[in-house]
């Protein structure tokens, strides 16, 4: 069975796992063709193996298709679960092609 397209998630909360290795979580609001999206009331999650999660407001961001890695739902009651603060974790590495 197909993944659903992207526009099966507008007007959720989807996490976009960047190519650069960032992580970001925000209401997807718009998307196209070439994977180009709209989070609004985005943020990003910054994980560092020696210090606590921290998150970085963003707002509106447009994320350029050619640098989105993964687009998921983010299940919002077991994610208001965690206790991201008390999170230590390498940030991603970046993808090379």
């Amino acid at each position: 069975m197909a993944p659903p397209p992207l526009a099966s998630f507008i007007n959720k909360r989807v996490i976009c796992l960047q190519q650069d290795g960032r992580t970001v979580i925000g209401m997807l609001r718009g998307c196209d063709q070439t994977h180009n999206i709209i989070l609004e009331e985005a943020f990003e999650r910054i994980f560092d193996a020696k210090a606590k999660m921290t998150s970085l407001e963003l707002g509106v961001v447009v994320i350029r298709g050619d640098n989105v890695a993964i687009v998921g739902e983010i299940n919002e009651g077991l994610d208001g679960k965690i206790r991201w603060e008390e999170i230590h974790g390498q940030q991603l590495k970046p993808i090379v092609h």
